[in-house]
């Protein structure tokens, strides 16, 4: 339990100040207004070669919808380490380069 560290956004500012290993957005990401802004707060609050994953619920997000957020991570600087399958998911695993 002391591992996982669950945050509530205010303000559009992640609030994290520790570098992370791996951060999870589970059906979130939809909701996100400035899209660019969270993810690069996200990177910025990785560790070198930590790990993010994105999981999108279908009935809310369409295929295109979903390439163009990965577009979007890959312009603020991840890379794509895989495409997991999730239930009822989009989901897409990144890499801090």
């Amino acid at each position: 339990l002391n591992r996982i560290i669950p945050r509530l956004i205010k303000d559009n500012k992640l609030g994290v100040y520790k570098k992370a290993d791996f951060v999870l957005n589970f059906w979130v990401v939809h909701e996100v207004s400035d899209k660019k802004s969270f993810f690069t707060q996200i990177y910025n609050s990785l560790k070198p070669e930590g790990q993010y994953l994105i999981a999108e619920p279908n009935m809310h997000t369409s295929k295109k919808y979903f390439d163009e957020l990965e577009k979007l991570c890959i312009t603020t600087g991840f890379k794509v380490k895989g495409r997991p399958k999730v239930t009822i998911s989009r989901a897409l695993l990144l890499v801090k380069k």
